[in-house]
């Protein structure tokens, strides 16, 4: 037993030094405040969009708001493909 735990200490100790682990830890330190942007973005067009929607004034609103949407997804998608866990299409051309 003791053999087991020791090395599961010292296996543990290699992740914690290991330079994986650190990078890892850079880039979600790193995103953290974008991914916040792009959520505060998005939820507050959503609402003033659905609350103005009423006036007609809030369609285009919407419609610039998906495009946003639409526009980051596929941007971290491209950007990070290894850390998207799906496969993303590219788009088919306009005059298709």
């Amino acid at each position: 037993m003791e053999e087991a735990q020791r090395r599961a200490a010292s296996n543990a100790a290699f992740e914690v030094l290991s330079w994986r682990t650190w990078a890892a830890t850079a880039y979600l330190m790193a995103s953290f405040p974008l991914g916040l942007f792009w959520f505060v973005f998005t939820v507050t067009a959503l609402a003033l969009g659905i609350s103005l929607a009423v006036l007609w004034v809030g369609l285009p609103i919407l419609a610039l708001t998906m495009l946003c949407w639409k526009g980051r997804g596929q941007g971290r998608a491209r950007f990070h493909p290894g850390r998207a866990r799906c496969r993303h299409p590219e788009p088919l051309p306009a005059d298709a």
